[in-house]
């Protein structure tokens, strides 16, 4: 089975051509089946020396969402996905914002429209470019503000409770490719300088049971479709595997491997800390 049709059979769905409808529902099939987090990403961080790479390639990606049920930060999720849609026959590329963070822009018959597996946010469907919108689910999404000028810098808020918790610049008239990251690739992958590099995080959609789970350190947070949340405090990598399996259905996760290598680096992920 090559690379695309074991990806598909990940995420569930045929192969189909290439429309706005059937780019919705890979779309939403990525986020309710694969992860936000970061587990992979300290998990592929350890072996760098033997690898050389910080993002799989797309084989051994696809390979290990089958083998080791990973997912990824926007890096990893969004290059895999923009490959998964060009080989589908959709005209997808990258496109660059002012922080560290890659999306896509794919030219569709009734224009240009932005997709995001690799954000946190519940984009489940494409976004239409210059109009913008919304894609928000249980309290927590983002925004993409429009403007009449589809080649100018687009703001991209992120949104909790309808109040803007970050916003950035989005530069849709740059096409861009995997390589234009490489440099804050290896920034985001440098100890003690990310998020991502002192935290472990995994984040999953769950829209058919009316919620979205987040697990930051040891700290689970339940957010149903009214707003509200429940947080439960986990007390040892057990019970964090546990939760992985039985709540969000990942149970290959390596998150002990992930969580070794953030000891090495000095941090305790049992330790008090407030972030959500």
């Amino acid at each position: 089975m090559d690379w695309v049709a074991s990806y598909l059979q990940r995420l569930h769905l045929p192969a189909e051509a290439p429309s706005y409808d059937a780019l919705a529902r890979l779309c939403a099939a990525h986020l309710t089946t694969n992860a936000f987090e970061n587990i992979s990403k300290l998990y592929y961080f350890s072996r760098y020396e033997q690898t050389g790479w910080f993002i799989p390639p797309i084989d051994v990606f696809v390979e290990n969402m089958h083998r080791l049920d990973v997912g990824g930060t926007c890096f990893t999720h969004n290059s895999s996905f923009q490959q998964l849609l060009t080989a589908l026959g959709y005209d997808a590329w990258l496109v660059g914002f002012s922080e560290n963070h890659m999306g896509i822009l794919v030219q569709l018959p009734t224009g240009l429209h932005y997709v995001d597996v690799g954000v946190g946010a519940p984009v489940f469907r494409p976004l239409p470019l210059p109009a913008g919108g919304e894609a928000v689910s249980c309290g927590t999404g983002i925004r993409i503000l429009p403007t009449t000028a589809p080649d100018t810098v687009m703001r991209f808020q992120h949104l909790l409770h309808d109040q803007v918790t970050l916003e950035w610049e989005m530069y849709p008239s740059k096409k861009l490719d995997f390589a234009d990251f490489a440099e804050k690739i290896e920034q985001q992958n440098t100890p003690g300088r990310t998020f991502f590099m002192n935290t472990l995080r995994c984040q999953l959609w769950q829209p058919d049971r009316g919620r979205s789970i987040s697990l930051v350190n040891n700290t689970l947070t339940t957010r149903l479709t009214d707003g509200t949340a429940h947080k439960q405090q986990l007390h040892s990598v057990r019970e964090i595997k546990q939760v992985l399996q039985d709540e969000f259905g990942l149970p290959r996760l390596p998150v002990e491997e992930a969580v070794a290598v953030l000891n090495n680096l000095g941090i305790d992920i049992f330790a008090p800390q407030d972030r959500e």
